[in-house]
């Protein structure tokens, strides 16, 4: 968990990411956490996109759509009301783009796959 908090201050001093956003993603990052989810290079992945996605959007970018394959495996996952749940947390406070949210749910499923 250290090492994505310090990617986190990396992403603030890069100004990628305010003040806010490091707290809200700190904040994420407990309750992911606190579920029991600490595979630490997943986790470091899933928030460097999570950094980069709440930056796209603030600056109005919008990642390419995944393959609509992948999307369907996705949406199909064991997991996925579960990751839908912890999305819901950075989709209620950030206006993000429906292929953000995609993206995010392919990092949350195999997380939450370990």
């Amino acid at each position: 968990m250290k090492e994505v908090l310090e990617r986190l201050l990396i992403f603030k001093d890069a100004l990628i990411l305010d003040e806010d956003d490091v707290k809200t993603l700190t904040e994420w990052l407990n309750i992911i956490v606190g579920k029991g989810l600490t595979h630490e290079d997943k986790l470091i992945t899933m928030f460097t996109h999570a950094s980069m996605m709440i930056h796209r959007s603030k600056v109005n970018q919008f990642i390419t759509k995944l393959d609509d394959a992948i999307i369907d495996e996705i949406y199909n996952d064991n997991n996925i009301n579960e990751a839908e749940e912890l999305f819901s947390y950075l989709s209620n406070i950030y206006n993000l783009h429906s292929n953000e949210k995609d993206y995010m749910m392919l990092h949350l499923c195999s997380l939450l796959g370990e």
